[in-house]
C-alpha cells in the first residue's frame, strides 16, 4: 500500500476500521480470558494456589482488558468529536497514533512495567488466535497509519504550536469539566509552579 492509499481516520468509514479492530481485539481478549480461566479456576471457581502460580498471566489479562477498554474509549471520543463536527487533524492524529501504539503492543507484547512484558502466548492464547488478530486488515491498517513518522511529527508540531494551552485539539469535555480543568491549571500555576 502506498502512502497515498493509506487510510485516514478523519473519514467516517475509517473510524469503522477502528471499530473492526476492536472486534478483532474482543476475539483475542475472549481467547485470552478463557485460557487464563482454565489456568486459575477449578470447579468453576478461582483457586488461590492456581492464581498464585499463574499470577503473570492473570496480571497480563488485566492489562489486555485495560488496553481494550482504552481503545474503546478512544474510538468513542473520535465518534463524539466527529458527530459534533470537531474531528479535525489533531483529533484524527490522536486516535490514529493511540490505536497504532496499543494494537502494536498487544501484538508484540504489553509492557506491564519496566521489566515485565506480557505476550499472548504467556496468556495461553493459541497461535491461530494471535495470527488472526495480527493479520486482521483493520489492525494492520491502523498500525501502519498511526506509526508513520510524518503523522507522529505532525502531532508534535501541533502540540508545540499550542504551547501554553492545557490540551492540544478538542478534548470533548463538557462545560463543567472544562471549567474544573481551567481552575486546577490556575491553581497549579499560582500555588505549585512557583515552589
Amino acid at each position: 500500500m502506498s502512502l497515498a492509499e493509506q487510510p485516514d481516520l478523519r473519514q467516517t468509514d475509517n473510524l469503522l476500521l477502528a471499530d473492526e479492530a476492536l472486534l478483532a481485539l474482543d476475539s483475542l481478549y475472549e481467547a485470552a480470558r478463557q485460557a487464563v480461566a482454565d489456568m486459575i479456576m477449578e470447579g468453576g471457581r478461582v483457586k488461590a494456589s492456581l492464581l498464585d502460580a499463574h499470577q503473570h498471566a492473570a496480571h497480563g489479562l488485566a492489562w489486555l482488558a485495560t488496553y481494550a477498554q482504552a481503545l474503546r474509549q478512544l474510538l468513542a471520543y473520535g465518534q463524539r468529536m466527529k458527530a459534533e463536527g470537531l474531528f479535525g487533524e489533531v483529533e484524527a492524529l490522536i486516535v490514529e497514533i493511540g490505536f497504532a501504539e496499543y494494537l502494536a503492543q498487544i501484538e508484540g507484547g504489553i509492557a506491564m512495567n519496566q521489566g515485565e512484558i506480557i505476550r499472548m502466548a504467556a496468556l495461553g492464547v493459541a497461535p491461530g488466535d494471535v495470527a488472526a488478530f495480527a493479520s486482521n486488515p483493520a489492525v494492520r491498517d491502523l498500525i501502519t497509519l498511526g506509526c508513520q513518522r510524518s503523522r507522529l511529527g505532525r502531532l508534535v508540531e501541533a502540540m508545540q504550536g499550542a504551547s501554553g494551552a492545557a490540551t492540544t485539539g478538542q478534548d470533548g469535555l463538557d462545560e463543567t469539566m472544562a471549567a474544573f480543568r481551567e481552575e486546577m491549571a490556575r491553581f497549579a500555576q499560582a500555588e505549585i509552579t512557583p515552589h
